[in-house]
C-alpha cells in the first residue's frame, strides 16, 4: 500500500522542512551529535569534584599525578601526608567534614524515598541499581494491578492480599536494604 500526499500537503511539508528554522535546528542537532566524534570537542572532562572535600578542580591546571580524583590540597594532606600550613589545613579539614556530612545526609534522605538512590550517589552503583529496580518493580506491580492482562484474582479467588504479598515483600525488602546497609563504596 502506497501513501500518497495531495499536492498542497506535499508542498506544505516541503516548505516546513526547508524553513530556515528547521534547517538550522537540524544542523545544530547534527553538529551536537557529531561534534565529539570528529575530534573537535575535548573528550576529557575539564573539571572534576574531589572525592575527599567535594571542591571542583581542573585537571589541566593541577599538576599531573597518579591521583586524579583528589584536589592538590587533599592529595598533599591525606595521601602524600606532606602537610600544609596550619590555617589551610584547618580550613581543609572543615571542608572535608562539611562535605562528608552533606553527602551522608543527602544519601540518607534520598534512600528514604528511593531505596538504592543513596547507594548510587555514594558510589555503589550496581547494588543501588538493583535496589532501585526492585523498588520500582514492586510499586509498578501494585499500581498496575488492575491493568494486567492476566486476572490474578482468577488464579486464587478472593486473594488480593495473596497477590499483593510478593510485591509488598519486595518493596519492604528493597526499602530495608536501601536504608539499613552502608552507602559508601569504600572508606577513603
Amino acid at each position: 500500500m502506497r501513501l500518497r500526499l495531495e499536492g498542497s500537503v506535499r508542498r506544505e511539508a516541503a516548505m516546513a522542512l526547508t524553513a530556515p528554522a528547521s534547517v538550522a535546528g537540524g544542523a545544530g542537532l547534527l553538529g551536537v551529535l557529531l561534534w565529539p566524534g570528529i575530534g573537535l570537542a575535548s573528550r576529557a572532562g575539564g573539571a572534576r569534584r574531589c572525592r575527599r572535600c567535594g571542591r571542583a578542580f581542573c585537571r589541566r591546571c593541577q599538576v599531573a599525578t597518579k591521583y586524579p580524583d583528589f584536589c592538590s590540597q587533599c592529595m598533599h594532606l591525606f595521601i602524600l601526608r606532606d602537610g600544609l600550613a596550619p590555617g589551610v589545613k584547618a580550613k581543609k579539614m572543615e571542608d572535608v567534614a562539611r562535605y562528608r556530612r552533606r553527602v551522608f545526609i543527602g544519601s540518607r534522605l534520598l534512600s528514604l524515598f528511593l531505596p538504592g538512590g543513596g547507594h548510587v550517589l555514594a558510589g555503589r552503583a550496581i547494588f543501588g541499581a538493583v535496589l532501585l529496580t526492585g523498588w520500582a518493580a514492586a510499586w509498578l506491580g501494585i499500581a498496575l494491578h488492575d491493568e494486567l492482562m492476566v486476572n490474578l484474582e482468577g488464579l486464587a479467588p478472593q486473594a488480593i492480599p495473596v497477590t499483593f504479598f510478593p510485591l509488598a515483600l519486595l518493596a519492604l525488602l528493597a526499602w530495608l536494604l536501601g536504608n539499613l546497609t552502608s552507602h559508601g563504596a569504600s572508606a577513603d
